[in-house]
């Protein structure tokens, strides 16, 4: 059909037949395209990231015009430009960044894009990039051509691990994170990658391995050949880890990275004590350290910050008795009650929260303070089967309700050698492993056990330890204690001889020296108006014949 424009005729119902210019154009089809062809792999495959060259050549040699597509469902599209090598050879080249399947087309014509055609000639082995070109004949056209393109090789910049274990675990659990192998352009790659993620026990404050002599942990890594590969490990030490994951010794994946390894729930078979127990001064401060574990023998790693008295519950008793029921206190034996106590998180023998050879914090440590009230030098001593007498006492201290069964003198150390060793301790722990196991103080100083004087014995099915202290030397005084002090001596009254004229005995009250005041209150500490002599037994004011307390007092200090 032709219009205005283009010349001929028309017709109208208003105007009948019409002639036009007598300018005709027709297009006429041009057979230039059955005599061109193209070869060469990337017609049909390429990679991503990967420059690709296919060549194209047609007969007769010159006037060719070329257009290429290159597109793909939800996949970027792609026009390449077409360069003439002269003499009717053509070269094209392209670089694909996403995978996937496309459809490559070329067209060609000799008068511009409007006028083009597919290409139908034939390629003997387009593959080559050698022309072999024949008419298509009675073949199917090639053109489109089905092209795919494969992900280009491993990145490890791009490529990337996720999961909760790749920052936080528990020892003794099997924990697993994913790794997905990418390239440069994040298209995942098919899997048969050189992998492997190694955690190095890392010291933070260093920023160094923490034991260069030990060996680092390896994960297991299973390819599922898509791309992904599951990696899982299991670590019994607990701290700081240095995670890197490694393509063919490349590191990436976001790594390295701080694996915190948590340690696991506290086994109370583990738990020990350290600290005094031996030259224990009644009215003086003593200090003993339950160090806390798991199964594995690491410290209980609660942060002080988030919990500021730790996380496990750590009892101390000194007992005049102990009893056969381990459930109780002092499994059912008489507590000695005249002791003050206190339990303080993460503080260890050197007074600081943070250890200064780690430089974290005193994890599952637990500081007793503990200041008895009773007189005399105590010194640690077993209790025996039977009680043979006033005086023994046992010295205490509970995990979680159970008794602790290993305790270590550090009387006298300093530096290190106020921390047993994790040999001696874990030796220890075996030792009293078994039902019928008995164990021994542990005398740091000289790293024997079985001390002259020191042993162990079972009660209730629980191991303790003991200590001996004085007692008062009067039945019919007692000491109401005000705050921590020195108590009184054995000696509480005695007959003196003073040169006042007088032939008659003076007596005088011995009081060891004090931080708080201290009267004796089952005492009436006057005298009479018509005598020098003590009246003893109740209350001054009470007292037959006795004045106020004040003047009590008064003549009390007079007569020394």
């Amino acid at each position: 059909a032709s219009d205005a424009s283009q010349g001929g005729s028309g017709y109208s119902t208003e105007a009948g037949f019409v002639d036009y210019n007598d300018l005709y154009i027709f297009q006429l089809s041009d057979a230039f395209y059955k005599r061109c062809s193209a070869t060469g792999q990337p017609l049909t495959s390429a990679m991503a990231g990967v420059n690709a060259i296919f060549y194209l050549q047609c007969q007769p040699a010159e006037g060719a015009k070329f257009t290429v597509e290159i597109s793909g469902t939800n996949l970027p599209s792609i026009s390449p430009s077409v360069e003439s090598q002269g003499n009717g050879k053509y070269r094209c080249a392209y670089t694909p960044v996403k995978i996937g399947t496309y459809q490559l087309s070329i067209f060609v014509g000799r008068e511009g894009n409007n006028y083009q055609d597919l290409i139908a000639g034939y390629d003997r082995e387009p593959s080559n990039s050698v022309h072999e070109f024949e008419l298509l004949g009675n073949r199917a056209n090639p053109n489109p051509f089905t092209l795919s393109v494969l992900p280009g090789s491993t990145s490890p910049d791009t490529s990337v691990a996720v999961g909760d274990f790749l920052s936080l675990s528990t020892c003794g659990i099997v924990s697993t994170f994913m790794i997905t192998a990418l390239d440069a352009f994040g298209n995942r790659r098919p899997g048969r990658d050189s992998l492997s993620a190694i955690m190095t026990l890392w010291d933070i404050k260093r920023a160094a391995p923490l034991d260069p002599a030990a060996s680092p942990q390896t994960a297991v890594i299973t390819d599922n050949t898509d791309g992904s590969y599951e990696t899982s490990y299991k670590i019994t030490r607990a701290g700081s880890y240095s995670l890197e994951i490694n393509f063919a010794g490349i590191v990436g994946a976001g790594t390295p990275l701080i694996l915190e390894v948590q340690s696991a729930p506290a086994d109370v078979s583990k738990t020990y004590v350290y600290g005094q127990l031996k030259n224990i001064v009644a009215g003086s401060a003593s200090t003993l350290y339950a160090q806390t574990r798991d199964k594995y023998g690491n410290n209980i790693r609660a942060d002080p910050s988030a919990y500021p008295q730790g996380t496990e519950s750590i009892e101390f008793e000194i007992c005049k008795s102990f009893g056969a029921n381990a459930n109780d206190a002092c499994g059912g034996g008489v507590i000695e009650s005249s002791v003050g106590i206190t339990v303080d998180y993460s503080i260890g023998p050197d007074g600081q929260s943070t250890s200064s050879s780690t430089g974290l914090p005193y994890y599952g440590l637990y500081q007793i303070t503990y200041f008895p009230f009773n007189d005399g030098v105590v010194s640690p001593q077993v209790p025996h089967a039977r009680r043979t007498g006033g005086g023994d006492l046992g010295l205490q201290v509970k995990h979680n309700g159970t008794y602790i069964q290993c305790f270590f003198d550090t009387t006298g150390q300093s530096g290190a050698d106020l921390f047993p060793s994790v040999d001696v301790v874990d030796t220890c722990i075996r030792k009293v492993g078994g039902l019928c196991a008995e164990i021994s103080i542990v005398d740091t100083s000289s790293k024997t056990t079985g001390s002259s004087g020191t042993s162990a014995r079972r009660a209730g099915g629980q191991i303790h330890l003991g200590m001996r202290a004085s007692s008062l030397t009067k039945d019919d005084l007692s000491v109401s204690i005000q705050a921590s002090f020195t108590p009184p001596g054995d000696h509480i009254l005695e007959s003196i001889h003073r040169d006042d004229g007088d032939d008659d005995n003076d007596y005088r009250y011995d009081i060891a020296p004090v931080l708080a005041q201290a009267w004796p209150h089952t005492l009436c500490d006057c005298w009479r108006g018509d005598s020098d002599h003590l009246v003893r037994g109740g209350d001054c004011q009470q007292a037959k014949g006795c004045g106020s307390e004040r003047a009590a007092r008064a003549a009390h200090e007079e007569r020394g």
